[in-house]
């Protein structure tokens, strides 16, 4: 009951946050769609039992799982959050796919297995888990919220995603994107596909050329790197446990093109 009253004075304004998730994640939503899925996670917010100590942080997630739930009864839902043959359109999740949501009746379970694992962090690690991962805020900003500097964020971050993954059997992937001049390269998207297994992630790298995917299942992946004016590099891999790649290096189109003409004129 405690935790009812919780939620129902939670829930009170907050509906149409979940409508704007809601909204958000999927084009092939319309207006009755949307109040459908309110509906749903309104009321297992209110029908759970446990103590909820993060009432927004629990509704965003218990959200994504509802959407798919409903696009994944029509024939294109995968695609209707995946928009993989379009890379100008911005990813909602920056990266965190929910293909991994795919098994029919176990999202819930996965959903539930996620926050029983973050309730044995520690508040400081559950804080910037939260922050970063749901609300996508940037290291810069946890860091002026929480009044410490960045590397200490960025440290405890990365400490809080080494025990959850450990938690939740998860792993993680890391690399870096460089020219043949071994020079970074920033906004080089990163996919990574599951092979026999529903996961997909979509990611890019920084100014420094790096990228990060976090909470992978661990299994078989296809893994494609694009760039305009560049090569695409495409590979498939393992993943046992954490990893680093080497470096994933592009060559300039141009330089491709040019080649290709010299050596139809020594012909």
């Amino acid at each position: 009951m405690p935790n009812r009253s919780t939620i129902r004075k939670w829930l009170e304004g907050q509906h149409g946050k979940i409508r704007k998730w809601a909204s958000a994640m999927s084009h092939k939503l319309d207006a009755a769609d949307v109040d459908d899925v309110v509906q749903t996670v309104s009321l297992e917010l209110l029908t759970k039992d446990k103590k909820i100590k993060q009432p927004e942080a629990f509704a965003r997630s218990l959200t994504a799982y509802r959407v798919y739930d409903l696009l994944r009864q029509r024939a294109k839902a995968p695609r209707s959050l995946e928009p993989e043959e379009d890379p100008g359109q911005p990813d909602s999740f920056s990266g965190r796919s929910l293909r991994g949501l795919q098994k029919p009746g176990c999202s819930k379970e996965r959903c539930l297995d996620f926050w029983k694992a973050m309730s044995q962090l520690s508040s400081l690690h559950q804080s910037i888990l939260l922050r970063r991962l749901v609300e996508e805020r940037t290291f810069a900003a946890i860091a002026n919220q929480q009044k410490l500097p960045e590397s200490t964020v960025r440290y405890h971050y990365s400490e809080a995603i080494e025990q959850l993954g450990k938690s939740l059997h998860y792993v993680t992937l890391t690399g870096t994107v460089t020219d043949d001049d071994a020079k970074s390269l920033a906004a080089v998207e990163v996919t990574a596909r599951g092979v026999r297994i529903q996961e997909y992630r979509r990611t890019t790298t920084d100014r420094h050329g790096q990228f990060c995917m976090v909470l992978l299942q661990k299994g078989h992946y296809s893994l494609r790197a694009v760039k305009a004016g560049f090569t695409s590099m495409a590979r498939h891999l393992e993943l046992r446990c954490d990893l680093q790649l080497p470096a994933i290096v592009l060559s300039r189109a141009q330089q491709i093109v040019e080649a290709w003409k010299g050596s139809s004129r020594d012909e």
